[in-house]
C-alpha cells in the first residue's frame, strides 16, 4: 500500500515536471557569457533518447515533421530561421537535469551559433530570444512520438536487466546459504584443530559474501522500485 501511495506520488509530480523553452545558459560556459545567451527545454527522456531523436528528426523524418514546427525550416542543416541564406549551424548542449535521475534532461540551444558560410567563416550570429524559444517548443512537438518510443524500450530495457540483477543475486545468495551451511555442518563435527582453524576461516570469508549479497539484494530491490516507477510514469504520460 504504502508502495502504491508513492508511486501515485510521482506519478502526479510527473504531469507538472515539464515546461516550455526559457532563457539561460548554458553549464560549461557560466563563466564567460550572459543570462540571456541560450534557451532551455527541460525533457522527459534520457540524454542517449534525446541526441538519437534529434538525429533522427534532423537526418530522416526533418522536411515530413516541418510541418509540425509552423514558421520554422526545419532541414538537415537545423536551420533557425526561414530563408536563413548564411547557414546558421546550431549549437545544442544536452546534461541530465538532476544527476540522480537519468530520465530528465536540459536541451540547450546556444543563441550565438557560428555560420556555416565560408565567406563569413568565424562570424557569430545571434539570434532573437522569443524565436530561439519558438523553435525549441515547437522542435519539442517534432520530436516527441519517436523520443517517447525510444525511452519507452530503454525504460522497459532498464526494469529488465533489474529485474535479471535481482535473480542473478538471489541464485548467489541461495549458493552461499548452502556452502555456509556445508561449512558450518564441517565445523561442528570437525575436532583437528588444524581443519578447524582452516574451515573457520573459509566460513568468515563467506559469511561476509553473505553479508555483501544482502546489502547488494537490499540496494538491487530498491533499484527495480525505482525503474518501476519510471515506466509507470511513462506510460501514465503517454496515455495523457
Amino acid at each position: 500500500m504504502k508502495k502504491n501511495l508513492i508511486l501515485m506520488s510521482f506519478l502526479a509530480l510527473s504531469i507538472f515536471a515539464f515546461g516550455q523553452a526559457q532563457e539561460s545558459i548554458t553549464p560549461q560556459h557560466k563563466e564567460k557569457i550572459t543570462s540571456t545567451d541560450a534557451v532551455k527545454i527541460t525533457l522527459p527522456y534520457s540524454p542517449e533518447v534525446v541526441v538519437k531523436a534529434l538525429n533522427n528528426f534532423v537526418l530522416i523524418t526533418g522536411r515530413a515533421e516541418a510541418i509540425k514546427a509552423k514558421g520554422f525550416n526545419l532541414s538537415e542543416d537545423m536551420r533557425l530561421v526561414n530563408n536563413n541564406i548564411n547557414g546558421v549551424d546550431m549549437h545544442f548542449f544536452v546534461t541530465l537535469k538532476e544527476s540522480d535521475n537519468p530520465n530528465v534532461t536540459d536541451l540547450y540551444l546556444n543563441l550565438a551559433s557560428s555560420t556555416t558560410n565560408n565567406e563569413d567563416n568565424g562570424v557569430v550570429s545571434y539570434f532573437d530570444m522569443k524565436e530561439a524559444k519558438d523553435y525549441l517548443d515547437n522542435l519539442e512537438i517534432a520530436i516527441t512520438h519517436f523520443a517517447t518510443d525510444l525511452q519507452l524500450q530503454l525504460q522497459n530495457k532498464n526494469l529488465s536487466k533489474s529485474k535479471a540483477a535481482t535473480v542473478r543475486l538471489n541464485g548467489e545468495a541461495d549458493k552461499l546459504n548452502k556452502k555456509q551451511q556445508s561449512l558450518q555442518q564441517a565445523i561442528n563435527r570437525e575436532y583437528d584443530s588444524k581443519k578447524y582453524d582452516r574451515l573457520t576461516k573459509r566460513i568468515h570469508v563467506v559469511n561476509q559474501k553473505v553479508d555483501k549479497n544482502i546489502i547488494n539484494q537490499s540496494n538491487q530491490r530498491a533499484e527495480t522500485f525505482k525503474q518501476s516507477i519510471a515506466l509507470a510514469i511513462l506510460i501514465n504520460r503517454i496515455k495523457a
